[in-house]
């Protein structure tokens, strides 16, 4: 967290995790994609950021 003035802060967030993804293959054969099967992924890491702009009211 950083505090900007009396009123308003900066929050700063990472979201660290592990992702599974299942996702399908195409290719284009003469302009019509054709589905090649599906694939899955496992990963391990970084899943969000963020910023927050936080205004303290009291």
């Amino acid at each position: 967290q950083l505090r900007l003035s009396k009123a308003l802060d900066l929050d700063f967030n990472l979201g660290v995790g592990y992702l599974n993804a299942d996702y399908e293959k195409y290719e284009v054969i003469e302009g019509v994609r054709v589905r090649r099967g599906s694939e899955t992924r496992n990963w391990w890491g970084p899943i969000n950021a963020g910023i927050t702009l936080k205004w303290n009211l009291f």
